[in-house]
């Protein structure tokens, strides 16, 4: 989960086609990207408004996809909330956290900077 302030842009967090969106229960928007070859796998992006993709779009990681939601301002007046998520399944996929999976090569420095912008 990242705060940041409402309409700050979110990037695709993976190279794939986007094959859903689904309108959450919040009323803003799931972004779901699957990579070729895998089809069990899906990335999420969670809580964003403002959706920059439709279904059948090609994105890299990277790219703007949406912003980010207001699901949270009452709270926190002018801040908002997206989610990351890897999922794996049919109908009721598991989760899976997406900081388990980091490369070793830069999970210490992704770690690093991540702790860097931590409130």
């Amino acid at each position: 989960t990242w705060y940041a302030p409402i309409g700050t842009p979110v990037h695709a967090i993976v190279d794939g086609t986007v094959i859903s969106i689904p309108t959450l229960y919040s009323g803003d928007y799931s972004i779901m990207v699957g990579i070729p070859g895998n089809s069990q796998w899906r990335f999420e992006t969670e809580h964003v408004q403002n959706v920059k993709v439709k279904v059948g779009d090609q994105v890299k990681a990277g790219d703007v996809i949406a912003e980010v939601s207001d699901k949270i301002t009452k709270s926190y007046p002018g801040i908002g909330v997206v989610e990351i998520g890897i999922l794996k399944g049919g109908q009721i996929p598991q989760h899976f956290c997406p900081f388990a999976y980091l490369d070793e090569a830069v999970k210490d420095d992704l770690i690093a900077k991540l702790n860097d912008h931590m409130l």
